[in-house]
């Protein structure tokens, strides 16, 4: 059946509305937690899609036709406790609930309920107050099973007054709407006609107060039917079934890389499934409740001691799974109903609209277009500040290996000649970002790692004898994504690996060789024993001299003085030296990055803009003053990055592009340069159109010249 034009006009303006709502509540929610420094990953989104388990799926989807056949009983049972002398037939009623719940999910508020409503009797001939006091009841046993659900939580709960306080706020309003429903209702309508009979039966007035007493007279002969004990025991397995469906899936999402999230206690992920899904009841007109699904779960979650952007991503995954398994079954179901409806007589056509009417209609739709315009310009701009901090592309293409010309071979072996150590740096040239090194004076390219998640950021101990390294816990990381990754420790004799710290991104040692310094999510900055596995937080996002909403990168700290050198970004951009108490002092213009201390700590170095190629590396003094240009290398290879000076401090390794600035992505190559030699007698190491990142330098004896 074809619309009418203005059908179609209002059925576009609620969609555009219920599309620019929910734009807007998940950038929103993407404000507040970028706000407060946490990192979201759309990697870890994308991933966590990938890998829930089919089985989990599965299982969902079973459990969601389940639920719909317990449904379609308990709407039939209500029905025939109605007095309906035409119930409908199993089949047809169990399409039309299953149907309805998408609708449910669709619209605001629960207003898709109403689609059950039109369906029975549009499709099966169930006279309208049959079909809405089964519609209104369902509801109310709804929440009496759920009072129930809420008892359970209870049990288990720390949070006893808060979730006592909510189920006595419940059953009480449940005893209220018991009276109302059954006797209070029928009571007033009779009260209304003895003593007002002009209302009852004049004009519109009297049509809808006809009506009302048809369904509050479905309503009492449910009551008095005898079969309200067998509803609220099916109305408590749909509950059951429900809930534990929503549980298996949000484990099954939740597993693979939130484990946190997953060992939650049920009656923690019972709270945040109800929360969810009270907001998405709320009369916001979102689409299929995006964004206030998402923030009621996670308002919940946050609230039981977990971090924002992992409950974000939790919830959002397992909103997108349970979507799509939820309009599989509710588009299959309509267009099963759609056959075997046997129909009702078609209404009287409805008044032709006047001009005057078509106009506000087009009015409304020009507003919410509008509004869905700047929703979506609003959720493109956070998501694209949420995709700049772990960007979803594939690695680059391995590349392949280039022949240095003669003339290079022979000014790289005369520089390293007397050099006894190695340079070991990350490399996607074997696929996979991994370790590798160069032997010096040999020049023997050696692989030191072969694993199929990332490598990198290696960092050489003061002894020569470990490398410390993150590697991601995915498969595919952006560099850019500093949420995925563990700290790795390498020992250079066995060639064996351990994992020292989860969660954990650009390690760094101490300058006695003694601690780890690592990133946590861009909001820590962490003090790591190596060897017994104790963790101190040294900086933290929030806490001064560090403002609120600051995402903390590359740190690296001297000890002894207690003092980190870090860039930040988020909400202030600057390159930092941090001190004791609060000392803290900018480094440069502020607009660099890669803050590195000297190794004895009488300068700093860094990156910033300018120079040939866009980047230079810059030093400046250990407080931050008389900031000067360092090296600019000739072009083409004059976008310098990474620099890392060798513990006696005459030797540099950096990376260097030609074009492009992406860490992980971009053509760089290793250059070695002699400190205070011009600057174009740097060598270059490698010879690779893959990517070489983030060397490191270490050298046997502290008197190399």
């Amino acid at each position: 059946m074809f619309l009418p034009m203005r059908g179609w006009i209002s059925l576009f303006s609620r969609l555009v509305a219920a599309g620019a709502v929910s734009l807007l509540a998940l950038a929103l929610i993407f404000t507040v937690i970028l706000k407060d420094g946490e990192r979201i990953s759309v990697t870890l989104l994308l991933d966590a899609l990938r890998r829930v388990p089919l089985g989990v799926v599965l299982v969902y989807a079973a459990l969601q036709l389940v639920q719909g056949l317990l449904r379609a009983a308990r709407y039939g049972a209500l029905i025939r406790a109605g007095g309906e002398t035409r119930p409908p037939r199993f089949v047809p009623l169990l399409c039309a609930t299953i149907a309805r719940n998408m609708f449910v999910d669709l619209l605001p508020a629960r207003a898709g309920e109403l689609s059950y409503a039109a369906l029975l009797n549009r499709g099966c001939s169930v006279s309208g107050e049959n079909a809405l006091s089964s519609m209104g009841l369902s509801v109310y046993f709804d929440l009496m099973a759920l009072l129930l659900v809420l008892a359970v939580a209870l049990v288990g709960a720390t949070q006893r007054f808060t979730l006592l306080g909510t189920l006595a706020v419940l059953a009480i309003a449940l005893a209220l709407g018991w009276l109302l429903l059954f006797y209070g209702a029928g009571a007033s309508l009779r009260w209304s006609r003895r003593r007002l009979p002009r209302l009852a039966d004049a004009g519109f007035a009297g049509r809808v107060f006809r009506w009302v007493e048809k369904v509050v007279g479905a309503v009492e002969r449910v009551r008095d039917s005898g079969a309200l004990a067998r509803i609220l025991l099916l109305s408590a397995a749909i509950r059951a079934v429900k809930y534990l469906a929503l549980y298996l899936l949000f484990v099954g999402v939740t597993r693979p890389l939130w484990p946190a999230l997953a060992a939650a206690p049920v009656y923690s992920v019972l709270i945040a499934l109800i929360a969810a899904e009270a907001a998405a009841s709320l009369p916001v007109p979102a689409f299929m409740s995006f964004g206030t699904y998402e923030a009621g779960g996670l308002l919940a979650l946050t609230a039981l001691g977990f971090t924002r952007a992992d409950s974000m991503l939790g919830m959002l995954a397992m909103h997108v799974i349970s979507q799509i398994v939820d309009y599989s079954w509710g588009a299959l179901a309509l267009i099963v109903f759609s056959f075997l409806a046997r129909g009702a007589p078609r209404a009287a056509e409805s008044p032709t609209p006047t001009a005057a009417s078509s106009a506000r209609r087009m009015a409304v739709a020009l507003v919410w277009v509008v509004a869905a315009v700047l929703s979506a310009a609003f959720f493109a701009r956070q998501w694209m500040r949420v995709r700049r901090l772990g960007i979803v592309e594939s690695p680059p293409e391995t590349g392949q290996a280039l022949a240095p010309t003669a003339d290079e071979q022979r000014r790289l072996r005369a520089v390293v000649a007397e050099l006894r150590g190695f340079i070991v740096w990350s490399s996607n040239r074997a696929d996979s970002h991994d370790l590798w090194m160069l032997t010096l004076p040999e020049l023997e390219t050696r692989r030191l790692t072969d694993h199929p998640h990332a490598d990198t950021y290696p960092r050489v101990s003061p002894d020569g004898r470990r490398i410390v390294f993150c590697r991601s816990r995915l498969p595919r990381v952006s560099q850019r994504d500093p949420v995925p990754w563990d700290v790795w420790l390498l020992d250079m004799r066995s060639g064996e690996t351990r994992r020292v710290a989860e969660h954990g991104y650009m390690p760094t040692w101490t300058e006695d060789g003694a601690r780890i310094i690592f990133d946590r999510g861009g909001r820590q900055v962490i003090e790591l024993d190596p060897e017994t596995g104790e963790e101190r937080v040294w900086y933290e996002s929030g806490r001064s001299p560090i403002p609120e909403g600051v995402i903390l990168q590359t740190p690296e700290g001297r000890r002894a003085e207690g003092r980190l050198a870090v860039t930040f970004r988020g909400r202030q951009r600057d390159t930092r030296l941090l001190g004791p108490g609060e000392a803290s002092v900018r480094v440069g213009s502020g607009r660099g990055c890669q803050v590195n201390w000297a190794p004895d700590g009488s300068f700093v170095y860094y990156v910033d803009h300018g120079g040939r190629g866009g980047n230079t590396i810059f030093r400046a003094a250990p407080d931050g003053g008389d900031a000067r240009a360092w090296l600019d290398l000739p072009e083409p290879y004059s976008h310098e990055y990474f620099p890392r000076l060798s513990r006696n401090g005459r030797w540099l390794v950096l990376g260097a592009s030609a074009e492009g600035h992406e860490h992980d992505r971009a053509d760089y190559e290793i250059f070695l340069w002699r400190v205070g030699e011009p600057q174009e007698s740097a060598i270059r190491v490698t010879f690779h159109t893959g990517n070489d990142c983030w060397p490191d330098l270490y050298l046997q004896s502290e008197a190399d010249p």
